[in-house]
């Protein structure tokens, strides 16, 4: 035996005596000692079984010893023996010799006892014993756990009720040893109760869980914890929550090696799925793919290679689409452009269910942090990250719940800080692949959890709303100020920024820009009249609230706060108490109803989020170099910094002259321009001229692989230039304006709201068709034989309405026209009282538009062949069609008429959607 050193309990009323602290020293260890004996007895009788014995026949012999170790330790523990491990070396504590004798060894040995291999009638009996037993167990380990709070007054009801122990509340060394033991007798409660749903057959684990939680809320940092409640999901079958809870396991400050394993056993199931889904996507894509080209007539080119060469037949063409202001251009090739696949894509993701978009987001998100806990397929990650962000925007439009969206955000975290404890020693100058691939993934979700908060809070104020946020965007800023403290006490594992993802890749994200925006949009909300009068003060507190609610000034404890206790990458941060200034009366009046104490709350809440924004947006200010910028002249609003850095260090680069850097064959030898006076260079200028060197080497090697990228690209372009030439063909760039749009008649019905914000933006002119009119006219009458004929028909009677009122209001002003009727011939009307027209051969009414269309391209040869057979044949175009017709679209960019559908449209022009 090993000889054990008693702790005796510390009373914080009186010393005892001497002569007292040896009396309890030895009865104390007496109690130790009769523990031992009986420990050992019992693992003697329960080895005893054999599969041909009774169950209840060996029940018999080791339930009077079981009891007898459960009641001696019950008794020790309230003594205050076996708290703590000896010093004389590691070995159970009392605690845990009661679980692994009492408890755990009869349930393993009864689980073998009604195993499938043995006799039912046999196996019916070890199963009512088993759950007699711990029915019977649990009950007493919480009977123990009451006993022990109240003798030795343990303060476990406030940490229980918010879910955290304060750090104002003052503890001796004896009651946090105390707390820890009752923190372990919770845990094997909720083991107890686990086993319990494993031999009744069901599956119903919530009380088990809930036993766990208050585990969680007595000590955070064990990651014993989480590590059962992993256990839990994976039961369920719950792998999201399985692998935060594994994740939160291996980020305490007393990790279970144990989950590191089974996470990369979850991490490859969801590689497997993810793989799947993958090729499935990719089967539905080229069969839709095939589809379009069977039926289409002008050419396909990609980025990806240049597919006209297997087409010569068909005539190659890039679009230059240029804004009406003259603000940019954008170059896109192919007959149709990736904003359209990409378009396409979202479209997609919206018309699945949440069920659906739920299981893809989850399995995209658990493959793409496999990747990177895993190391394991990085040369595909950023695909993979792509996939998972566009089903993480389509996932958030479901509103999904705040606890599920801070495990999202709590797992970017933790993939950024294991890539930085896996890199090599010594590594802290640089970032490895993994860890600049998981920084740039939590910023990405950072940046897609600002747009779609942006985009509801723009609801919110166009609905007139003020305080307290609804309760989605109060979910996206909670998990979005988890993500802002991590930044704010981990600034080296982002700062400088990574690099960018692939600009080809969607979504295009600038997390700079969207946090710039978010943070512009939440304090112009602050600084509007009624919702300042809404905002509360606050301050920090250490000290716990005061109960009952109804008599105390308001606190409150964000629950992002208390999610975090405990997790390492965010520095164990305790959960603070916000305090607000004013007093209960001064509190009534902020609401309609003064009783709602959960109304204040909220305020309070969203006064503490804003206010985290406006403090962050500031902190980013003032870096140096800063990543955002404020301007008082742009009406208050925050910007990004970065590509204004970047051009300013281009221009810089263009204007100013570039030193000359010494010469090779002088930095080698460590030859001076200048010696010194002895003529022998120093030690720290051998040093800077080897430096030197190597810098110059380092660039002689990069300006090596750019010019060998640039004679690859120059070669491909020769070689598709000798291609066209060989086919006959020209090559042709469309330079377009799109001052005139044209929209289709399903424009009007599905995106009418659009087509009213193009109107008030007063940038485009609206181009209608009369055969257009008439069609919403017919619409308006007759409606629809599909299932939506009541939204078309009150949809074309609204478009109708809209363009009557459009052309009664512009009659007879002076203001410039921005709608106009054109018939088929290409006759423009003033007014579309008179909606008939003469055609002079049957037509169908797309080839109609088509013609509208065309009137307004009035191509002349003189102007727009080249006189060198070299060049190419540029035609210009102010004229847009929008339709969602492919086939009409396709027949129009094979007559040259640019051709978009209105969310390409608007995604290109970076304007918002309205969505009704």
């Amino acid at each position: 035996q090993v000889p054990i050193v008693v702790v005796r309990p510390q009373s914080h009323h009186a010393q005892p005596q001497p002569a007292m602290q040896s009396e309890e020293s030895q009865a104390a260890a007496e109690h130790i000692e009769q523990v031992c004996q009986l420990d050992s007895e019992l693992d003697r009788l329960v080895q005893q079984w054999a599969p041909s014995m009774d169950p209840q026949v060996w029940w018999g012999l080791v339930q009077r010893p079981r009891l007898d170790l459960l009641h001696r330790c019950a008794d020790a523990l309230r003594a205050g023996a076996g708290w703590q491990e000896s010093n004389s070396g590691p070995q159970p504590a009392l605690d845990q010799r009661m679980w692994r004798s009492g408890f755990h060894a009869i349930v393993e040995q009864l689980r073998q006892m009604s195993g499938p291999d043995q006799p039912e009638r046999l196996a019916e009996r070890g199963r009512e014993l088993a759950l007699d037993m711990i029915e019977s167990g649990w009950q007493f380990l919480q009977q123990l756990a009451d006993q022990l709070a109240a003798e030795h007054e343990l303060p476990v009801e406030l940490p229980l009720r918010i879910g955290f122990l304060p750090p104002a509340v003052r503890c001796t060394r004896w009651q946090r040893l105390g707390l820890l033991l009752i923190q372990r007798l919770y845990l094997n409660i909720g083991d107890l109760l686990r086993y319990r749903e494993v031999f009744s057959g069901g599956a119903d684990y919530s009380e088990a869980r809930s036993w766990y939680l208050k585990a969680v809320a007595l000590e955070p940092k064990n990651g014993r914890t989480y590590h059962q409640l992993a256990v839990l999901a994976n039961a369920t079958k719950r792998r999201l929550d399985a692998v935060y809870y594994y994740m939160r396991s291996l980020a305490a400050s007393h990790p279970v090696d144990l989950s590191r394993q089974y996470l990369a056993q979850l991490f490859e199931e969801a590689r497997r799925r993810a793989e799947a889904a993958w090729r499935q996507r990719e089967a539905e894509r080229s069969k839709r793919q095939r589809a379009k080209n069977a039926g289409s007539s002008g050419p396909s080119l990609s980025s990806g290679g240049l597919r006209a060469l297997q087409q010569p037949n068909r005539r190659c063409r890039v679009e230059v689409w240029v804004p009406v202001s003259g603000a940019g251009r954008q170059l896109s090739s192919g007959l149709l452009n990736s904003d359209e696949e990409d378009v396409e894509q979202e479209e997609d993701l919206d018309q699945l269910s949440f069920i659906e978009i739920n299981t893809a987001f989850t399995a995209s998100y658990l493959h793409c942090h496999g990747k990177l806990f895993t190391r394991i397929g990085m040369e595909s990650f950023q695909e993979a990250c792509s996939q998972t962000l566009l089903e993480l925007a389509a996932w958030l439009r479901h509103e999904p719940p705040a606890e599920r969206l801070l495990q999202l955000a709590a797992g970017c975290v933790f993939s950024a800080s294991w890539a930085a404890r896996q890199g090599p020693p010594g590594a802290a100058q640089y970032r490895s692949v993994q860890l600049e691939s998981a920084v740039r993934l939590a910023l990405d979700f950072a940046a897609v959890l600002a747009r779609h908060c942006r985009h509801l809070l723009a609801e919110h104020v166009k609905n007139g709303g003020c305080l307290p946020l609804p309760e989605p965007t109060r979910a996206l800023l909670s998990s979005l100020k988890l993500l802002l403290d991590w930044m704010e006490v981990s600034p080296e594992a982002w700062n400088p920024p990574p690099l960018q993802r692939d600009p080809h890749l969607q979504p295009q994200l600038d997390v700079w820009e969207d946090l710039a925006s978010l943070f512009t949009d939440c304090a112009r909300f602050s600084n509007r009249p009624e919702v300042r009068r809404q905002l509360l003060d606050f301050e920090e507190s250490k000290k716990p609230p005061i109960s009952p609610p109804g008599s105390c000034r308001l606190h409150v404890i964000l629950q992002e706060d208390v999610f975090a206790n405990g997790f390492t990458p965010m520095l164990n941060r305790t959960p603070i108490f916000y305090v607000a200034k004013q007093a209960p009366a001064e509190l009534s009046a902020v609401t309609d109803a003064p009783e709602a104490w959960s109304v204040r709350e909220r305020l309070l809440e969203d006064s503490i989020r804003l206010d985290a924004c406006a403090v962050f947006a500031d902190y980013l200010c003032g870096l140096e170099p800063p990543l955002l910028g404020y301007s008082m002249e742009a009406g208050g609003a925050y910007f990004s910094q970065q590509l204004d850095k970047l051009a300013s260090e281009r221009m810089e680069d263009c204007q100013q002259p570039q030193p000359q850097p010494p010469s090779l064959e002088f930095a080698e030898a460590g030859i001076q321009d200048e010696p010194d006076e002895s003529g022998a260079a120093s030690a720290d200028d051998e040093l800077a001229a080897s430096a030197a060197a190597d810098g110059i080497r380092e660039l002689r090697l990069r300006k090596q692989e750019l010019r060998r990228a640039l004679d690859e690209q120059q070669e491909r372009q020769r070689a598709y230039k000798s291609a066209l030439e060989s086919s006959g063909q020209r090559y042709m760039e469309l330079e377009i304006v799109p001052i005139n749009l044209l929209p289709d008649t399903n424009c009007y019905i599905h995106y009418l709201g659009e087509i009213r914000s193009l109107l008030a933006m007063g940038k485009h002119n609206l181009i209608l068709p009369i055969v257009v009119l008439n069609e919403l006219d017919h619409l308006a009458k007759h409606g629809d034989s599909s299932e939506h004929a009541g939204y078309v028909a009150s949809q074309a009677r609204a478009a109708v309405a809209m363009l009557e009122e459009a052309f009664e209001s512009k009659a007879g002003g002076a203001a410039r026209r921005r709608v106009k009727a054109v018939t088929a011939k290409g006759s423009t009307l003033d007014t579309i009282a008179f909606r008939s027209e003469v055609i002079g051969r049957p037509a169908k009414n797309d080839d109609l538009i088509l013609s509208c269309c065309m009137n307004h391209c009035q191509d002349k040869a003189s102007a727009f062949m080249p006189k060198d057979k070299d060049q190419p044949v540029r035609l210009h175009r102010d004229i847009v069609l929008l339709t969602s017709d492919r086939n009409l679209r396709l027949k129009a960019i094979g007559s040259n008429i640019p051709a978009k559908t209105v969310p390409a449209f608007f995604k290109w022009s970076g304007l918002p959607m309205c969505r009704n």
